[in-house]
């Protein structure tokens, strides 16, 4: 039955002739859409009124409050003009005829007022603005009673004048006459039609209405239609009523007229007891609703409109729009039925039957999908089955406890056949290296296989190929072609030769550990599926875990070999420690002895009995057992350790109490939450005899160097002393050589040959050479002996600094040395021994311009600098390099000094050469010193000049031929403890 339903509804959807109910179901659809439209649109009119309403009710409302303000600044007008009038000559004076001309030409003035006039305390009027039409008695009204009893200005109720007969409010000012008695009343009548100006300012619309009723109903003022209105009783309608019982505000109901209007009222404060009268003003509803009515028909009217045409447009396009699809869609699921999945419906919008038809095809490729996994699903069982078979061959020779070599050929093989690979490799990494290494192999050539890995040498990483990335990243590497990857360029090659063209490589991984690879290589191109790679992965992971247990199982046997080995050993051990003369102590974490040797017996007078449990301070002297046990607390708490690791001599204490001084080791470790000790010790008794004899004849041996020593200084000062004195001896005859040479070489007493002349020359030379040796000696001698004399005094830094370059310059100028000074931050004035202060200078100099070749350049820097702390070995103005720094031995004063740093790009010192290049006597370079001038005293004077200003001099080199600087510091001015004083 269902079938034929079924059919019915195709027939009816083939049919296009009768889809009219679908159209009238669109049509009706639309119509209950127009409904909330066309109910929005009233509800939208409605509110436009009531907004209008409430405008124009608020806008009446306040023209009335602007006539009740006009009304109450015209009282304050009146009793203005009243106080003005009661004090006028005329109006005091009482004459009617002279009052009234008076009045009449006033009230001209003021047109709001109806009259103005004078009546007598009685109520007798005595003149009046308008004529008279006989004797007027105003005794009843209000306004005259108040202001002869209040003596003040005085407000009447709303009345119909008596002699104007109009609608007024009065008001009344007392006259008193001279004596201090109210002798009359001059009053104001206050024409209320004025109240019409405002209605009439306001431009109110068409119908609009002012009226003014009292407290009794009565119109007293209407706008517009006066004449028809006033004085008619209005108590009974409904806007006097609201009126009357409210007082002030707005309201929709009908006026004295019967027409419906929206009105704003407010009382007229006339009488100062309360409210007299009631301002309304009214405008019409069809005015103030007018333009919420016009947007309500035009709303309606446009609505109406869009209703009709979208009717014409559901009629005209629902077939095209609606009915096509649909019919699409029955076509598809008709071809579907039929079996044939790869039918689709084409999709032309996005619309809802766009979305059914995008629907409709998700849902064939989802059962085209479904079919194409069950028909995988049922290759992969097949791949399954195989895959287990495997396994289980495996298992079967992991229970016979197959050797692991034979476990990873048939695991090759396993893959090889699985993968349908003409090749199979399986590769482990070694930890350290990361080389790759293969451990079995399947293909039809395996020599070539090994070949390959010998030859390159493959790696774990990018480098090492799809095997080495593999393994690096843990995940499987697909190389469909080995000819085009790039990764594979250093082994393609080799691979091509194998005949490998596609790779698949998964890494064997159990436990999070990486045990190798599987490398499996196809002959031709190849796209692995995601699939494919998944079941190898899978297999790999299988036999990875069967591989790991395997291994495991390997080093367990290995294990318990090597836990015979072990015990074996620990007997072994046992044996030596029990052998061995020395005591072996281990002691647990409470310091109680659990293990000892023959030789703790031996040491200390114990059985291993009474050793066993006993604590270890009772082997510690009492006056080392409170550190020692502070030690051991602090080393359990921190791992901290003074003595612990190290081998230290202490005293042990015997079981008879006697001292005896061994050398302990001690060792501390933990064992899980245990800690055990362990210590060494060694007898020293003997060594310590031996020490104590040797130290004795040590100190015999250095009481007679010391004499030797003393003996030595005293002849090194008998040596100073005599060259001092025969230098004088030396220099006397050596002078008059020199003065002779120079007297031979003047003209002035005879020409010389020039052999005689060279001769001449020659002695001159040599004779100031030697003289300059005999005074280095001479001043040597004198420093030595303590016997020269610094005569200190001011002079110019930089002067003396010029004096002694211009010495050295016509030497550098043979030589072509550039000698530049710098000399800008050097301190004007220095205190000093200035002759020695030129040596000092002289002997760096000539130093530098001795050891620098041609063309070279020496530079002399002249500074300010802070005074450095004794054994301060900082590189001065010489920068880097090697140094070796000669502090004088005083105590230096924390004042600047002079630095003065020669540097020359000569050829330089060796690093070995530097201690050396202050002592007298001392040439460093043989080869150098034949080809220069010198005694080796030069530098060992400076020193000693240096020293003696309680200076220090300093020399630096960055090497052989790389130059030098020597810096010297002295203090700028002088200390009294120093020796220059």
């Amino acid at each position: 039955m269902n079938r034929q339903a079924t059919r019915q509804e195709v027939s009816l959807l083939r049919d296009p002739s009768r889809w009219i109910g679908l159209r009238t179901r669109l049509l009706l659809l639309i119509l209950l859409a127009i409904g909330p439209a066309l109910g929005l649109a009233l509800y939208t009119g409605l509110q436009h009124r009531r907004m209008a309403a409430v405008q124009a009710q608020q806008e009446a409302l306040r023209l009335a409050r602007i006539a009740v303000g006009d009304h109450e600044r015209l009282i304050q007008g009146a009793q203005q003009l009243l106080i003005a009038l009661s004090s006028l000559p005329v109006v005091r004076a009482y004459d009617a005829r002279a009052c009234h001309a008076y009045f009449a030409a006033l009230l001209k003035q003021y047109p709001r007022y109806a009259n103005l006039g004078v009546v007598t305390a009685d109520g007798d009027v005595v003149c009046s603005a308008l004529p008279l039409s006989g004797p007027i008695n105003l005794a009843d009204r209000a306004y005259v009673r108040r202001a002869v009893e209040t003596r003040a200005f005085a407000v009447g109720d709303y009345q119909i004048g008596h002699i104007t007969g109009k609608a007024t409010i009065n008001f009344g000012y007392p006259i008193p006459d001279d004596v201090g008695p109210i002798r009359a009343v001059v009053f104001a009548a206050l024409d209320l039609a004025w109240l019409n100006r405002p209605a009439a300012d306001a431009r109110l619309p068409a119908g609009s209405v002012l009226n003014v009723i009292d407290r009794n109903g009565t119109i007293v003022v209407r706008y517009p239609d006066p004449e028809r209105w006033i004085g008619r009783l209005a108590v009974d309608t409904p806007i006097a009523r609201t009126v009357l019982a409210v007082g002030e505000g707005a309201t929709e109901t009908s006026g004295v007229d019967g027409i419906v209007r929206l009105y704003g009222f407010a009382p007229l404060r006339g009488a100062l007891h309360g409210p007299e009268l009631y301002v309304q003003i009214g405008i019409p509803t069809s005015t103030a609703y007018a333009e919420a009515d016009r947007l309500l028909a035009r709303n309606l009217i446009g609505l109406g409109l869009a209703g009709v045409l979208a009717l014409a447009a559901a009629w005209m396009f629902g077939d095209r729009f609606i009915l096509r699809g649909v019919r699409a869609l029955v076509y598809g699921t008709e071809r579907l039925k039929a079996g044939d999945l790869t039918g689709r419906i084409e999709v032309t919008g996005r619309d809802e039957l766009g979305t059914l038809a995008v629907r409709f095809n998700e849902m064939a490729d989802g059962l085209q999908e479904a079919h194409d996994r069950l028909a995988a699903d049922v290759r992969e069982l097949g791949y399954r089955a195989q895959e287990l078979g495997l396994l289980r061959e495996i298992d079967l020779m992991m229970l016979a406890e197959t050797p692991l070599r034979d476990l990873l050929s048939k695991a090759v093989e396993a893959f090889a056949r699985l993968a349908d690979a003409q090749t199979c490799v399986l590769v482990t990494a070694d930890p350290k290296s990361g080389e790759l290494t293969p451990v079995a192999n399947w293909g039809p050539d395996l020599e070539a296989i090994r070949q390959y890995f010998a030859t390159f040498r493959p790696r774990a990483g990018e480098e090492g190929g799809s095997l080495g990335r593999a393994i690096a990243t843990r995940k499987a590497v697909t190389t469909p072609d080995v000819a085009s990857d790039p990764s594979m360029e250093r082994y393609r090659d080799a691979a091509l030769a194998l005949g490998i063209r596609a790779i698949l490589v998964v890494p064997l991984v159990a436990d999070q550990h990486v045990l190798g690879a599987a490398g499996i290589g196809y002959p031709t191109v190849r796209r692995f599926s995601e699939t494919e790679v998944r079941s190898m992965e899978g297999f790999a992971s299988q036999l990875a875990v069967a591989l790991e247990q395997t291994r495991l199982r390997e080093e367990a046997k290995d294990r318990r070999g090597l836990e015979e080995a072990l015990y074996a050993s620990r007997q072994l051990f046992q044996a030596v420690v029990q052998s061995t003369p020395d005591a072996v102590i281990v002691a647990d974490g409470s310091t109680r002895i659990v293990a000892c040797n023959a030789g703790a017996q031996r040491l200390f007078g114990y059985t291993e009995g009474e050793l066993q449990g006993m604590p270890v301070m009772a082997l510690v002297p009492e006056r080392y057992r409170e550190t020692h046990r502070q030690g051991l607390d602090r080393f359990e708490v921190t791992g901290e350790a003074r003595v612990i690791g190290r081998t230290i001599e202490v005293d042990a204490l015997r079981k008879d109490g006697s001292d005896v001084p061994v050398e302990l080791s001690l060792a501390g470790w933990k064992t899980g939450d245990r800690v055990f000790y362990s210590a060494i010790l060694h007898d020293i008794t003997e060594r310590k005899q031996y020490t104590t004899h040797l130290e004795q004849t040590v100190q015999e041996k250095t009481r007679t160097l010391r004499a030797a020593n003393q003996q030595l200084e005293a002849a090194s000062r008998h040596k100073s002393e005599f060259l001092a004195n025969m230098s004088h001896e030396f220099r006397t005859p050596l002078n008059s050589i020199i003065g002779f040479s120079d007297i031979l070489r003047d003209p002035a007493f005879g020409p010389l040959t020039e052999k005689q002349a060279r001769f001449a020359q020659n002695i001159q030379v040599s004779g100031q050479h030697l003289l300059s040796l005999i005074n280095d000696l001479l001043d040597l001698s004198k420093v030595e002996a303590g016997k020269i004399d610094l005569h200190p005094e001011p002079f110019e830094c930089r002067e003396a600094i010029r004096a002694a370059l211009a010495e050295v310059q016509p030497q550098a100028d043979l030589k072509q040395l550039e000698l530049t000074p710098q000399t800008d931050e050097a301190p004007s004035t220095i205190i000093a021994d200035p002759v020695r202060f030129k040596q000092i200078l002289l002997n760096l100099l000539s130093n530098a311009v001795k050891f620098t070749p041609e063309g070279g350049r020496i530079t002399v820097t002249v500074r300010r600098a802070a005074r450095q702390e004794e054994g301060d070995t900082s590189q001065g103005a010489a920068g880097q390099g090697l140094e070796i720094l000669h502090s004088t031995p005083h105590t230096p004063h924390p004042c600047d000094v002079l630095e003065i740093a020669v540097a020359d790009t000569g050829i330089g010192i060796k690093p070995d050469d530097l201690p050396r290049l202050f002592q007298e006597f001392t040439r460093l370079d043989a080869a150098i010193a034949k080809r220069t001038k010198g005694t080796g005293l030069g530098l060992a004077l400076t020193k000693r000049l240096v020293e003696l200003h309680g200076g220090e001099i300093a020399a630096v080199s960055d090497g052989e031929g790389r130059g030098s600087t020597f810096t010297v510091r002295l203090p700028i001015t002088p200390t009294n403890h120093h020796p220059l004083q």
